[in-house]
Formats: structure tokens, C-alpha cells, sequence
């Protein structure tokens, strides 16, 4: 059997019209202080410059 899998991070999959190239879609959800602290982290920014984008 060879199985494969290809995983998509596409923001604006409904809005793109792009829900035909999936047999699944997961939603993943967490706190806007968790994509905050994230956003930080990644841009190595301030809070305040976070909280800007």
C-alpha cells in the first residue's frame, strides 16, 4: 500500500474556492495571546509592534 499525504496551511481556503482539493480539512484554533506570543517570537518584535500587524 502506498499512502500519502500532503497537508495544506491555506488561510483563505474557503474563501479561495479551494475546498475540492481536500478529503479532510482540520481547523486548528488557539488564544489570541498564544498568536500573539507567536507573532513575537517569529519577527523577534515587541508586544506593542505585535499588536500593530
Amino acid at each position: 500500500m502506498n499512502n500519502k499525504c500532503l497537508i495544506l496551511e491555506i488561510p483563505l481556503l474557503f474563501e479561495a474556492n479551494f475546498t475540492d482539493l481536500c478529503t479532510e480539512i482540520w481547523f486548528i484554533k488557539c488564544s489570541k495571546n498564544t498568536q500573539l506570543k507567536r507573532v513575537m517570537n517569529r519577527d523577534k518584535i515587541s508586544e506593542e509592534e505585535a499588536r500593530e500587524l
